[in-house]
């Protein structure tokens, strides 16, 4: 089955993700075991399209990435992270040709100190990617 032009930019999200650590996770709907801290979480949204002409669609899709660390050094880890993540987003804003743009939307929500006794922290990214398709063909 053809992937839409959405999964193919997640496909790449996803790729350059593990680039920062290899314990990366979409949409991880149950607690992060310790010995696969640090780690990355991710999730999107649905896309919203708007009508850019006649013929196309510019879709927006938010990314949402969450931040995971453990230790004494656990916030400076997060923090550590986080601007590796902001790194490898921006090397290429356009995701192999396939997005228009990138923009971020939130720099990073704080990092926040999860479980105080256990050193655990967390950090949270949000970033939306636009890109066109042709009206009513998300595979385009």
């Amino acid at each position: 089955m053809a992937k839409t032009r959405e999964q193919k930019i997640m496909d790449v999200v996803a790729t350059r993700l593990k680039t920062v650590t290899g314990d990366v996770f979409y949409r991880k709907d149950h607690a992060y075991e310790q010995g696969k801290l640090p780690c990355i979480g991710y999730e999107d949204t649905n896309p919203t399209a708007e009508d850019l002409s006649a013929q196309l669609y510019l879709r927006t899709l938010t990314i949402v990435i969450g931040v995971f660390a453990k230790g004494t050094s656990a916030v400076e880890d997060v923090r550590q992270l986080m601007a590796q993540i902001e790194k490898a987003i921006g090397m290429d804003l356009n995701w192999e040709g396939l997005a228009e743009d990138t923009i971020q939307q939130d720099a990073g929500e704080g990092i926040s100190v999860v479980h105080k006794d256990k050193k655990i922290a967390g950090g949270k990214l949000v970033f939306e990617i636009q890109y066109t398709t042709e009206r009513w063909n998300p595979y385009s």
